[in-house]
């Protein structure tokens, strides 16, 4: 890389130079819709009125996100974990 440009090679294209500093819509790339699953599992422990909780959970999606496969076929998945303390205030 010379001067913030980067040399990628494609499948299906010979070598093309591409400024890294330059605007890209992708938007018209994209699949407009996807589909995929989801889920979390949790345990809590009581305190008094309040309690103590632990929360862990992900997704993933089924279909990739690119409408052709020559620029990648992605799908996208996430893992989460969050804990907390919850009041009782009544």
């Amino acid at each position: 890389m010379v001067g913030g440009d980067a040399i990628f090679l494609c499948r299906h294209q010979k070598y093309r130079q591409v400024r890294l500093c330059d605007d890209t819509k992708i938007t018209g790339e994209l699949k407009s819709a996807n589909f995929g699953v989801t889920g979390n599992v949790g345990i809590r422990y009581q305190h008094n009125r309040n309690f103590f909780y632990i929360e862990a959970g992900g997704n993933y999606d089924f279909i990739a996100v690119q409408q052709i496969d020559a620029h990648g076929s992605n799908r996208i998945g996430a893992a989460s974990v969050m804990a907390g303390y919850a009041f009782s205030f009544f």
